[in-house]
């Protein structure tokens, strides 16, 4: 069953649970040669509407091998995997769900569209209500294959409440026209959570000048969110005025942020007018961070992080003060690109920073 509305769409009441089903392909299991088609408005593989009183379940589905092209330029054509427009939903807590591939490029294909497109997200949790969880899901291999000076919003997961144990990798473009903005996870909202181990690995494809966002934040007053054991890294050659940033906060959150134990490298080349940051700041105050590998490859192009300023050193940032237990060391991933497990135990010989 596909289509521009391809799953179930539910009624305001509770405890659904989607489990165990394939979108995409021309045969089963979504295999075959690649489901094609031509839409005039947006894609939606699963799309909840639903309560909050009990969570709904996203279980262990697969949306993978799609060509999509639009052939409109409405405003908010769009692709969503999964969407969840209102309520609690458990996304992958018992069995993660896959879009895209681990390894089959273009397992999703985006082309056409509007000459400014809007945001294409993988999966969408709902801003307006708190407390879902997206956890074990992988999201790789999603392309937009436009070829125009257009200016695509690319995100992994979107949501307000906790993201654990996610795998984020090769999002990007296939022309190096566009110039993208691409984001691995965004919290946007009020509700607070914690977004811990996961993986989190962006490059931009073959775009020469996107902006890449390893983790997103732009919540509320009020929000507390804990930031612990995630790996992320940005990589590539140098765009040319683009920045691209390991973690950001937007200027206008003033939520509570507590970074602990992640890895945040960015090892994109520097060079252009654009910095490629490892930390930026924008709104100081109620953030804390400590233990953790901060690391960026330049100095005034590469600085480490922004906090009111640009700290171009890693003593600088240190002297915010913050991180007075942290390292800055270039991680060895098994792949920089889509495999963020370590080769070693340790980053750095001796030293325990990162087990406090």
């Amino acid at each position: 069953n596909i289509g521009d509305w391809s799953s179930d769409v539910c009624s305001s009441d509770l405890n659904h649970t989607i489990s165990s089903n394939y979108i995409g392909g021309s045969s089963a299991s979504c295999g075959g040669s690649a489901w094609t088609n031509n839409t005039t408005t947006g894609f939606y593989g699963i799309y909840l509407t639903i309560g909050t009183a009990t969570a709904s379940n996203i279980q262990g589905n697969t949306i993978q091998n799609i060509s999509l092209t639009n052939t409109t330029t409405i405003t908010g054509s769009k692709f969503y995997g999964i969407y969840i427009n209102t309520g609690l939903v458990n996304v992958g807590t018992t069995t993660g769900n896959t879009i895209g591939h681990a390894t089959t490029t273009g397992s999703i294909s985006l082309s056409g569209f509007n000459s400014t497109p809007n945001s294409h997200i993988m999966i969408a949790g709902s801003l307006a209500f708190t407390g879902s969880r997206f956890e074990n899901n992988l999201i790789a291999n999603i392309s937009y294959d436009g070829t125009s000076a257009s200016t695509p919003a690319m995100y992994g997961i979107t949501l307000n409440g906790n993201a654990r144990k996610n795998n984020i990798y090769s999002i990007g473009t296939t022309s190096a026209t566009p110039t993208p903005s691409i984001y691995g996870i965004a919290v946007i909202g009020s509700g607070g959570g914690e977004l811990s181990n996961n993986f989190i690995a962006l490059t931009g494809g073959s775009a020469t000048n996107p902006t890449l966002y390893g983790v997103y934040d732009n919540t509320a007053t009020g929000a507390i969110y804990n930031f612990y054991h995630n790996s992320i890294n940005i990589s590539g050659a140098a765009p040319t005025t683009a920045s691209t940033y390991g973690f950001y906060r937007g200027s206008t959150s003033t939520s509570t942020y507590v970074l602990k134990n992640n890895i945040i490298a960015n090892q994109r080349t520097t060079g252009g007018t654009g910095f490629q940051y490892g930390i930026y700041v924008a709104t100081t105050g109620n953030f804390t961070s400590n233990y953790n590998d901060i690391f960026a490859a330049g100095t005034s192009s590469g600085p480490i992080g922004y906090y009111a300023a640009t700290k171009n050193t890693f003593a600088n940032w240190t002297a915010i003060p913050s991180d007075a237990n942290s390292i800055s060391t270039a991680p060895n991933f098994i792949s920089s690109t889509t495999d963020l497990h370590l080769t070693s135990i340790s980053l750095a010989a001796g030293n325990a920073a990162l087990n406090a």
